[in-house]
Parts: structure tokens; C-alpha cells; sequence
């Protein structure tokens, strides 16, 4: 049996338990579930009847003939880990705290802040251990794990690997001396070949679900001194694009009033359910979310990870141009009961949910090198 061990470094807080789900814990089940979403977005451009007869083979699952076992094994060791929680004061970090506004709802649940771990991926398919090593390099550079994850929590770093033998110029680890959009770029560009796919951005023809053929990736030119300063950074310029966000702001804010639906609820575009609140209504307030009850929420196609890199902190950003809903799924905007019905209106309406590009909007805002 052939293993390869990477050896990571914890960037940024990991919201993640162990069996009794409130000690903090990094397991190789959520490892491994972490490294099918990449895997996916690797393969994706190969059509779904690929996707689901390859994944059960990598990674095991429950088929109608019974369950697979995966033919790679992940082990996982912590070492020096730190547990920690979020500052209690808010306005201190309310980047961070937009970003990870799950966290203190959960009594400020705490999280792996600091530390190192090991993965050790083991296989007698040499093939499979390698798909596997470039699954877990893309969760490396472009996610996370745990809650928020999406959102820059649970960010690692890959310092040693023992991977030595693939070809061209792939290198697990990044030089010291190559700055981070390079390496990332040049590292794409041989899994793009390597899995026989050009990279177009085509947001006006999103694909069924994230895959790597059809994404942007930003990785913002500002450096940081420490992984939350990056955090908090782009979580305020987060904050103030969507917080008021036009003409979202007001057509909701009328459809409480008044009844009058709105036309396009574009930062839909970010993820679903969406709340939207309002002092000047004595905090009153609707929810967006689908006309399906079995498909309760959307999960953001845009995803935040934080690097380090040459002894500064960056954030890299990946837009995959992928549907929002499903076919015949639209979003439903009502209020919620609690508000007064001689005032409010109630009755809930449906939004044929166009694209807006409300994502691109906001990455051309930022400062950044697109790879």
C-alpha cells in the first residue's frame, strides 16, 4: 500500500466536533467529505453519470447494490492544537462577525484556533491515491473545513508533502520564492490538463454545479500581518456592498409595506435563505427562501479562503459560475408570522429569479490578480 502524508498548518479558526458535537475536533470523515466537493469541481466538466459512478469508486458510498468501500483510506492526526473562541465584542470585529455570524448564535461555540495536523492518504491504487492528493491540494488553496468554511473560516495550509512522483512541475507545497497568484496558476493550469478541460468563464451559462472549468479565482493583492486582519478585511467590504444593497433594499422594504413584489432579489446571488431586517420598521422583516421545502437553501457558489504566504496573510477568492436553483425552483419572499398582519403584509410572493452577475459586481471592487 503506497501513502502520502501531508503535513498542514491550521490558518484560520476551524468550527468543527468531534462525536459528542461540542469539542472541537478535526475528523477524516470531514476531511474526506470536504475533498469530494473538490473533486467534483475537478471532474465536474465530465458529465454527472461520471461524477457518481467515479466518486462511490474513490471515495465509497451507498449504492443500490449495497455500500462501496473507498479505495483510499485517510488517517488524521492533531498536534498542538488550540482551542479558542471569537472576541465577545462584536464592533471590534464586525468583519469577522458578518462572515461568521453562525458562530456566537451557537453560544459562541468554540473552534481548533491554532495548531498543526497530519493526513496520511493511503491506497493500492496508485491512480486513485493520486486523484486523491490533488482533491485534498484544492481543498488546501481554495477551501476549508467546518462551519463557515465557505466564508474563510477553517482555512490550511499544506507545509511538507511526500508527494514526489507526479510530473510536471506540480508542486504540493509552494516555493518560497513564487508568489502565490503564480503558483496557484501555474498549478491549475496542469490539472487542467492533467483532466483534459479549458478553463472558460461563462457566468451567463452556469453548469449544473461547481466545477473548475468554469470559475474565476481572485487572490486580493493586499497582505496581511495576521489571517483574521485578512478575515476582518474582506468581511467589512462584504458587509458594505450587501448591506444596502440596490435596488434589494428598497423592493423588499416595499414588499413589507405595501405588498409590492419585487422584481429580482440579487443577492440571492451569495446564498440562500437570505434575511433581510429593518429598524425603521421596528426591526420587522422577510425571508428569502425557495418554493421547494425539500431544497430549504443554496449553498454560495462564491468561496473565501485565506492563505499565507511568504510571511503575509492574502485572501483568495473562487466564483464558480454555477446555477443557483435547481429547474422549476424559484425563490418565495414572505414575512414572518410574528409580524403585526393589520400592518405587514403577509402574503407570500414568488421571484422568477433571472441572473444579475451581483457576484462579479462585487469581486471587480476588489484589488486583485485574477488566475
Amino acid at each position: 500500500m503506497e501513502t502520502i502524508t501531508f503535513t498542514c498548518k491550521v490558518i484560520t479558526p476551524m468550527f468543527l466536533a468531534g462525536a459528542d458535537g461540542q469539542t472541537p475536533e478535526l475528523r477524516a470523515p470531514s476531511i474526506k467529505g470536504a475533498m469530494r466537493f473538490w473533486w467534483r469541481a475537478l471532474n465536474g466538466h465530465k458529465g454527472e453519470s461520471y461524477i457518481r459512478s467515479h466518486e462511490e469508486e474513490l471515495f465509497g458510498g451507498v449504492t443500490k447494490n449495497g455500500a462501496r468501500r473507498s479505495k483510499v483510506v485517510l488517517r488524521v492526526e492533531q498536534k498542538s492544537i488550540k482551542i479558542g473562541r471569537l472576541p465577545k465584542d462584536k464592533n471590534q470585529n464586525p468583519g469577522i462577525y458578518y462572515l461568521w455570524y453562525t458562530i456566537p448564535m451557537n453560544n459562541n461555540r468554540a473552534g481548533m484556533w491554532e495548531g498543526d495536523f497530519t493526513v496520511h492518504l493511503s491506497s493500492f491504487d496508485s491512480v486513485a491515491l493520486e486523484e486523491a492528493a490533488f482533491s485534498f491540494w484544492m481543498l488546501a488553496n481554495f477551501g476549508g473545513l467546518g462551519t463557515r468554511s465557505r466564508r474563510g473560516a477553517g482555512s490550511f495550509k499544506i507545509e511538507k508533502s511526500t508527494y514526489s512522483t507526479y510530473s510536471g512541475n506540480f508542486e504540493f507545497v509552494q516555493p518560497k520564492t513564487e508568489a502565490l497568484s503564480e503558483y496557484l496558476q501555474r498549478n491549475i493550469a496542469i490539472l487542467a490538463r492533467k483532466y483534459s478541460f479549458e478553463r472558460v468563464f461563462a457566468p451567463d451559462y452556469p453548469t449544473p454545479f461547481p466545477i473548475l472549468k468554469n470559475t474565476q479565482i481572485y487572490v486580493l493583492q493586499e497582505g496581511h500581518e495576521a489571517a483574521l486582519e485578512a478575515v476582518e478585511k474582506i468581511g467589512a467590504s462584504f458587509q458594505k456592498f450587501r448591506e444596502r444593497l440596490q435596488p434589494d433594499y428598497d423592493e423588499v422594504k416595499n414588499y413589507i409595506r405595501s405588498g409590492s413584489y419585487p422584481k429580482q432579489v440579487q443577492r440571492a446571488e451569495f446564498g440562500l435563505p437570505l434575511s433581510f431586517r429593518y429598524t425603521s420598521l421596528n426591526s420587522a422583516g422577510a425571508d428569502i427562501k425557495t418554493t421547494r421545502k425539500e431544497i430549504d437553501r443554496s449553498a454560495s457558489s462564491m468561496i473565501i479562503h485565506i492563505s499565507e504566504s511568504n510571511g503575509g496573510y492574502y485572501v483568495v477568492i473562487t466564483n464558480f459560475a454555477s446555477v443557483l436553483l435547481p429547474n422549476n425552483v424559484n425563490l418565495k419572499v414572505a414575512t414572518p408570522k410574528k409580524n403585526p398582519p393589520q400592518y405587514f403584509h403577509q402574503r407570500p410572493t414568488v421571484v422568477n429569479q433571472s441572473y444579475q452577475g451581483i457576484k462579479e459586481t462585487f469581486l471587480n471592487t476588489l484589488k486583485a490578480v485574477i488566475v
